[in-house]
């Protein structure tokens, strides 16, 4: 799975520019006995058969960055918009304004005030990986194809799953929390073999998402990239 190269691509392009270019987006899996996954995987079968399925999503959120070796910590703010089968819509409003569209097939990020931006290649690696965005915050139960689940915690209002990539990557392990009566991802929390770390916490919003809101809006001035 290649979602984290394109949340680099979304989020962290001041935070690791090595994850940007990255095809495989995660770290070396952590060891795990076998009954230990065998039990964590039924665990996790059990919470998301109970989970409703989403057609959309609206969210705003919080994102909070840590770079341990240069000491840098930061903070975002914005809105997100998800759309089965893979549209998506990231609308960062600070520090700084920029919005990223993916139409399903195009994707473009650009500036709001200036107009300016990118369009990137459909075939390009960006464009294929935000389909795994998608799949990971509408329906994550597909988690278990490219990851180990290592565990599941449970109670009345949330779930929370840790994860490790079976593909070697630079993140050592993923969090999420599930709120389990809104049926949606709450928070995400990498953590990189280098100690730093990136937390998403995601609130939902009831609002419709209108298809409007995946098309490339008029008027921008766009450089092309592959």
């Amino acid at each position: 799975m290649r979602f984290v190269s394109i949340l680099s691509a979304v989020f962290f392009v001041s935070f690791s520019s090595k994850l940007s270019g990255a095809t495989n987006a995660l770290a070396s899996p952590l060891p795990i006995a076998a009954k230990q996954d065998s039990d964590s995987s039924r665990a996790f079968d059990e919470i998301f058969s109970k989970l409703r399925s989403e057609a959309d999503l609206s969210v705003t959120f919080e994102q909070y960055f840590e770079k341990k070796l240069r000491k840098i910590k930061g903070k975002k703010t914005g809105r997100a918009y998800f759309q089965r089968p893979a549209k998506f819509r990231w609308v960062i409003d600070k520090p700084m304004a920029s919005e990223w569209v993916y139409t399903g097939s195009d994707l473009v990020s650009f500036d709001p005030k200036t107009k300016q931006g990118i369009s990137y290649s459909a075939s390009g690696e960006k464009s294929r990986s935000l389909r795994e965005i998608v799949d990971l915050i509408l329906h994550p139960e597909a988690l278990k194809q490219a990851y180990h689940i290592l565990s599941v915690n449970k109670d009345k209002a949330k779930a929370t799953l840790v994860i490790s990539p079976k593909a070697k990557n630079e993140i050592e392990k993923i969090e999420l929390i599930f709120d389990l009566d809104q049926s949606f991802v709450c928070e995400l929390r990498l953590l990189f073999d280098s100690k730093n770390q990136t937390t998403f916490q995601f609130r939902k919003v009831k609002e419709k998402v209108d298809s409007s809101l995946f098309a490339i809006p008029g008027g921008l001035t766009l450089r092309k990239v592959s």
